[in-house]
């Protein structure tokens, strides 16, 4: 029985060694595994982390230039913009002063002549003439009201001076763009100009007519008139 005894006793510490060794071993393996995964996530948050830095830098400096640049383009071409605009500015008021001008005086002459007209008219006939041009142009002058006048010229005014407007654009725009240089832009340029000529030279001439149906302008611009129309 004592030898039994021996043998069960023997079989109890081996079988607890067994088991110590057996914990032991896994709680090696389990500290290897949670230290290679603990190795794993520093190493992928160290490189997440390096290349966001490199990509936010990048973008820093991608940005930077970017505004430099266009801190550039706009203070070259700013100065470019305003001189343009100073110059179209100062055009289309000299052209708008040029037009008031013209058309008042023309107004102005126009009913001073019907004025004129009227006080020589002797016995207020029907059948007076007045000599406009060179030889006796058979017209009657008409004496407008001044609300038909007004009416009409503040109708006339502002389309003279939209297009007077539009064209000196288009004239300075291909002008001023060396890549609009070409044979169709051209052509579009000679006819803007041959549109403000007619514009500054013709259009008024009918409304000053259509006020007095007759020729006040003399006979230079009755000839001149009828050549460039």
């Amino acid at each position: 029985m004592l030898g039994d005894d021996k043998w069960v006793r023997s079989v109890i510490v081996i079988v607890i060694v067994t088991a110590v060794v057996s914990v032991t071993t896994v709680v090696t393996v389990v500290a290897a595994v949670v230290t290679a995964v603990v190795t794993v996530v520093a190493a992928i948050v160290t490189a997440v982390v390096t290349v966001v830095a490199a990509i936010v830098t990048a973008v820093v400096t991608v940005v930077a230039a970017i505004v430099t640049a266009v801190a550039a383009v706009v203070a070259a071409i700013v100065p470019a913009v305003v001189t343009v605009v100073a110059a179209i500015v100062t055009v289309v008021a000299a052209i708008v002063t040029a037009i008031v001008t013209v058309f008042a005086a023309v107004v102005t002459a126009a009913v001073a002549h019907i004025m004129a007209s009227d006080a020589n008219d002797s016995g207020g006939a029907a059948d007076a003439f007045v000599n406009f041009t060179a030889t006796n142009y058979l017209g009657k002058l008409r004496d407008p009201p001044t609300w038909e006048i007004i009416v009409k010229v503040a109708t006339y005014v502002p389309i003279a001076v939209v297009a007077s407007v539009g064209n000196v654009l288009v004239m300075l725009i291909v002008a001023r763009c060396k890549f609009l240089h070409s044979n169709v832009n051209f052509f579009i340029w000679n006819l803007a100009l041959a549109d403000l000529l007619t514009v500054l030279l013709e259009s008024w001439v009918f409304v000053v007519h259509d006020l007095t149906e007759g020729w006040v302008l003399g006979p230079f611009y009755c000839k001149f008139h009828g050549f460039i129309g």
